[in-house]
């Protein structure tokens, strides 16, 4: 099951299989849905040769750091198919990626993690950032933009309307900084918060100038982050209630609240 794409009808429950094997060489990271609802696309990344058996003793440390992955970011009709993939963008070093996301108003621009050896997805190569766009039409990739008050950024999205995208990650000087850009790299709104000391995730709001965060300066809140106060201010948290979760009950982040 690992191995495929498979979309599940939500009021039957009913499965059906959009992608029908990926191979033993590669992993899925997270499908996304283009905005017609067309299209899935996803990352895949490389598996390590250790890992291409039932009998697995390889760690994650050395799965991430001691092997040159290849990333690829694949398209799949959703209405699915054998034989129907197309490859939309392989990066030319040793990468990794675990997210991508269509733009929501424009299905031709795609956002992807790219994580570089050696670190890959636990801090990249220390000097890249990691927010970038595909433009599927013009076969070129950009990053969102070039500076940010951290090298590595850990969670990004887009807004609900698609006019940019918020991020968040590990300020140079400690902390944690915030942030919302434009496609053009424009930057709307960036903060660094010192006082921020817990791991967590964002995500914007539909129906406010706020993120949602599950974390960060809290370890049992949801929270809003307004990025922009209806009085032109912005960096103000207000609760939305307590989630309680225990982080650490199971392994990595199946525990993590994760707001969506």
């Amino acid at each position: 099951v690992e191995k495929s794409i498979i979309s599940v009808n939500i009021d039957t429950c009913e499965q059906r299989v959009i992608f029908d094997d990926c191979g033993d060489d590669w992993i899925f990271g997270a499908p996304c849905v283009s905005p017609d609802e067309e299209y899935v696309a996803v990352t895949l990344s490389s598996s390590h040769p250790e890992m291409r058996s039932e009998g697995i003793t390889l760690t994650p440390k050395k799965h991430y750091r001691d092997y040159s992955h290849t990333l690829r970011i694949i398209r799949v009709p959703l209405a699915g198919g054998k034989g129907t993939s197309e490859v939309l963008y392989e990066h030319p070093d040793p990468a990794q990626s675990a997210h991508c996301a269509f733009c929501p108003s424009n299905g031709n621009i795609l956002y992807f993690d790219l994580d570089l050896a050696p670190r890959y997805w636990g801090g990249s190569d220390g000097k890249t950032v990691r927010i970038w766009l595909l433009d599927m039409a013009a076969g070129r990739i950009s990053p969102l933009k070039k500076e940010y008050p951290g090298v590595f950024q850990i969670h990004q999205a887009w807004l609900w309307d698609g006019s940019a995208m918020c991020y968040h990650g590990h300020a140079r000087d400690g902390g944690e900084y915030f942030g919302v850009a434009r496609l053009d790299g424009d930057v709307l709104w960036e903060k660094v918060f010192p006082e921020a000391s817990f791991y967590g995730h964002d995500t914007p709001d539909a129906r406010r100038n706020a993120l949602i965060i599950d974390g960060i300066f809290s370890k049992d809140r949801l929270q809003w982050l307004f990025w922009r106060d209806s009085d032109g201010g912005s960096g103000s948290l207000e609760p939305i209630c307590i989630h309680g979760t225990e982080w650490g009950c199971l392994p990595g982040q199946y525990s993590h609240p994760h707001p969506l």
